[in-house]
């Protein structure tokens, strides 16, 4: 690779004086020697530059060993989001170090084809973000602390490589954008509190977030907005603005009520429903004769509204078929927009539709069963096919309600 630069180089250098004769007048050999001064000049920074990045590859590849030195847990969403960021960021930054040369082209065309093999999938950019979209909703939705997720603790798992700098910088930023995390100066703090030599640079961009989402926090104030439109409806009850600020901050207040109840129910937390006064949990086989053998198992969660939670519906035979049915179908979950199909980040998880479970051995008793413990039919004329459902790396379905239009 050297041989071949120096031979451009010499090549480039020569091209102007190639006509004049150098070897019939020492005067003009002594240019020549400036040349060479030039060529040791430029070689010698090549070579430089090249063990900088060489040094540069290295430090790389080591902190990506470091991460890659414990067991690798994708139930711990913190692990796989820097899969994710490793080879969206980490690697692809190695790809660019390696430069344009004979391996370097090998490298590439590895790439090229880890990329585009059909058994192996490469995230992309957006897959990159949804991870960071997910761990913030993780935090939201559980109330996780950034310093714990950072560490790596969310629940029971842990891992034992940290989050960097940089890692809670891009979250904070992301969060910032989106505007759905209160704690982005939680991460731009958390990223201070990591800084590295290598990572200094970052302090400036840190401190101009940290100051932008203090002044956005102070707007979201919502305290002494009600305290002023009190007054002016006091004094004029029928004021247009007043009534209808009032209307939307009401509807807001229901609407965030609402979004607190669900967060709530995610992390188990009472919100006060009325819990069941009757037999809490019992055996019931509906007068189903397939049941009087094996009844089902009935937990009463709620009188009003009436909740019951089944209990073993499937056994784990059963969950195996129908995962091995679902897998190669599985596909990204859309929601309803405009009567068009779309992806959403209120709905992130693959589904797959099973429609034939009645042909399937091993599951031919699935529908009847659920049929049986509900009451409702599961004749295909009146429900969709059976859905099975992945959810990923913070993969969940905001609160909603289902409908569907019936054709008669």
């Amino acid at each position: 690779m050297f041989r071949d630069i120096a031979v451009a180089i010499f090549f480039t250098s020569f091209v102007c004086v190639r006509s004049q004769n150098l070897f019939t007048s020492f005067d003009k050999l002594k240019p020549l020697i400036t040349t060479e001064e030039k060529l040791l000049e430029h070689v010698s920074e090549y070579i430089e530059n090249e063990e900088d990045k060489i040094e540069t590859m290295k430090h790389l590849l080591s902190e990506i060993k470091k991460e890659r030195g414990m067991k690798t847990d994708l139930g711990n969403p913190v692990q796989s989001y820097m899969l994710i960021r490793r080879l969206r960021k980490q690697w692809i930054k190695m790809d660019e170090l390696i430069g344009s040369n004979k391996n370097a082209e090998d490298h590439r065309v590895n790439i090229a084809m880890l990329k585009s093999s059909d058994d192996k999938s490469y995230p992309t950019e957006k897959d990159y973000k949804g991870a960071i979209d997910a761990l913030l909703r993780l935090q939201e939705t559980y109330n996780l602390r950034v310093s714990d997720i950072a560490d790596g603790h969310i629940g029971r798992n842990k891992t034992s490589a940290p989050l960097t700098a940089t890692d809670c910088f891009d979250i904070g930023v992301k969060a910032w954008q989106v505007s759905t995390s209160e704690n982005v100066c939680d991460w731009m703090t958390e990223a201070e509190n990591r800084l590295t030599k290598d990572t200094n640079y970052l302090l400036p961009d840190i401190f101009t977030q940290r100051i932008e989402c203090s002044v956005k926090e102070e707007m979201k104030e919502e305290k002494e907005v009600r305290v002023l439109l009190s007054k002016i409806m006091n004094l004029d009850p029928d004021n247009v603005y007043a009534n209808q600020k009032e209307s939307h901050l009401r509807k807001k207040f229901e609407t965030d009520m609402t979004v607190k109840n669900y967060k709530a129910l995610c992390r188990g937390e009472d919100i006060g429903v009325q819990r069941a006064t009757n037999m809490i949990c019992r055996y019931n086989h509906y007068n189903k004769p397939r049941l009087f053998i094996r009844p089902a198992k009935e937990e009463m969660l709620s009188n009003e509204p009436h909740v019951v939670l089944f209990h073993d519906i499937l056994t784990d035979t059963e969950i195996d078929l129908l995962i091995a049915q679902a897998r190669p179908k599985l596909f990204r979950a859309l929601i309803k927009d405009n009567h068009t199909q779309v992806e959403s980040n209120i709905r992130i998880s693959s589904i797959a539709w099973l429609s034939n479970l009645g042909d399937t051995m091993g599951l031919r008793s699935v529908l009847p069963r659920v049929q049986d413990y509900t009451g409702l039919s599961t004749d295909p004329q009146h429900t969709h096919p059976f859905q099975v459902a992945n959810y990923g790396l913070g993969g969940f379905y905001r609160y909603h309600v289902d409908d569907a239009a019936v054709s008669r």
